[in-house]
């Protein structure tokens, strides 16, 4: 009983920080915000698993108790996190504008880059054919095994450049839902027809392998197209995000059924509506996360220092051979229930802690900056907002190899624009023509001297 007071008092006074922030600090755009509340919402899991109000999934495979077993490291772990993504959105409120304010006021002209669009558009199908042709239809029709279909076992013996379109499809297809969005507000029909066939592709592509870039595809649409639209479509973009969120029960149900592929499109969908178990599954399922970071603690084991090296490496495995230690030194929970990068940081020690704090806090800050709002608009900086966001949630759900490295692709991109677009301001500055004076303009006095005396004018 007095555990629980402790761990009831705690969160009602970052409760009341939450609220605080919130009220004198405009962070609904940042991502380290958005952490802030999430890691408050998995104390708030803990507390309902603690106390037996939930299903607690006791005997699932991956389950392991923690908060039963460690309750008050668990507590703890929570805790820290909220402190340390508070700091961060500390140093992001020190350096950032009026994200959110500029942001409702954008006005972008975007008929100017019709053909740009449509040939975008294109490229997006023509890619999306190319990834139809690379897979193995006997297995994108029917397979049993999680994470097979987009997978290299899923890739097409006769088709050689399989692998490589097998890593560009997914922001492949997560750019083609921002396309349609962009296209459906400029009512650029050539380019939604074009558009219609990758993303519905790609939607029941990863919704067959119970994969939750389906459902990040329906909340990227929802959120340009909120963004961009003048007259809000709020009815439209209600149903893409609750169709979202169905969506996501779904496939998060899907993941334990060996069920996959498009003959088991309607089982998937259908499934997790039909089973017992009431809201409280719904919720577990939904913020897998906090149920998966905690229980990583209690995994047996010490994870291999060039492990831990490559979990932060951000080449490609093809050059740091991440994916020939990875099936010998990974630690899992179960053998389709991997750790979390959260977790993984923290078994990985001290000096993981203070680097991988570091650049998170620095990339953070960074993408929230007045110079990078100044260089590249409201637009951008909240689209990166929402993908950080995404990345660090799914860190807690997945290794820190799956996670951080985008982080890292997303924030060398940014900083890359920035730099070609300060370039190019400056060039143009640089090589701009001196100003003309115009006929009547009042020229300086030193200079009406000296064409008078040169005209003879004067002694």
């Amino acid at each position: 009983m007095e555990s629980f007071q402790f761990y009831l008092s705690v969160m009602i006074l970052q409760a009341a920080v939450i609220g605080y922030v919130a009220a004198t600090r405009s962070p609904m755009a940042r991502t380290t915000f958005h952490m802030v509340v999430y890691v408050w919402v998995c104390e708030v899991v803990f507390l309902l698993l603690y106390t037996n109000s939930i299903y607690n999934q006791e005997g699932l495979p991956g389950r392991l108790m923690a908060e039963a077993r460690i309750p008050l490291q668990s507590f703890l772990m929570y805790v820290c996190l909220f402190f340390f993504f508070l700091f961060a959105e500390y140093c992001c409120a020190k350096t950032e504008g009026n994200v959110l304010g500029s942001a409702t006021k954008v006005n972008i002209d975007l008929s100017k880059y019709s053909g740009a669009i449509v040939g975008l558009s294109a490229l997006c199908f023509f890619f999306a054919v190319l990834h139809m042709l690379s897979r193995d239809w006997d297995i994108v029709w029917d397979s049993q095994k999680y994470l097979q279909l987009q997978g290299a076992e899923g890739d097409s013996l006769l088709f050689p450049g399989a692998p490589i379109i097998r890593s560009l499809f997914s922001p492949i297809c997560l750019a083609s839902f921002i396309l349609l969005a962009v296209a459906s507000v400029t009512a650029n029909r050539v380019a939604m027809v074009l558009l219609i066939g990758p993303c519905l592709w790609g939607f029941l592509f990863f919704l067959s392998g119970a994969s939750r870039l389906a459902t990040i595809c329906l909340f990227a649409y929802a959120a340009v197209e909120f963004l961009l639209s003048k007259k809000k479509p709020l009815v439209r973009i209600s149903l893409v995000i609750l169709a979202g969120f169905a969506v996501l029960i779904a496939v998060l149900f899907g993941r334990g059924q060996k069920m996959f592929g498009m003959s088991h499109l309607w089982d998937i969908i259908v499934l997790p509506f039909m089973q017992p178990g009431g809201a409280s599954i719904v919720m577990l399922n939904l913020l897998q996360g906090a149920v998966v970071t905690m229980d990583g603690m209690l995994v047996l084991g010490q994870h291999a220092f060039s492990y831990e090296i490559r979990a932060i490496s951000p080449f490609p495995s093809f050059i740091d051979g991440f994916n020939q230690i990875r099936d010998l030194q990974e630690l899992r929970l179960h053998s389709f229930v991997p750790m979390s990068g959260i977790t993984e940081v923290i078994r990985f020690g001290p000096y993981f802690w203070f680097g991988v704090g570091l650049a998170y806090i620095v990339m953070a800050t960074n993408i929230n900056s007045k110079r990078t709002l100044k260089d590249l608009g409201p637009l951008v900086v909240v689209g990166a907002n929402l993908l950080f966001t995404m990345y660090t949630v799914i860190a807690f759900s997945y290794p820190l190899r799956n996670t951080f490295r985008q982080l890292i692709y997303l924030f060398v991109l940014i900083m890359l624009i920035r730099f070609v677009r300060r370039a190019l301001s400056g060039a143009k500055t640089r090589y701009a023509p001196p100003p003309v004076p115009m006929r009547g303009m009042r020229r300086p006095v030193a200079q009406t001297a000296a064409t008078m005396r040169q005209r003879g004018l004067t002694r």
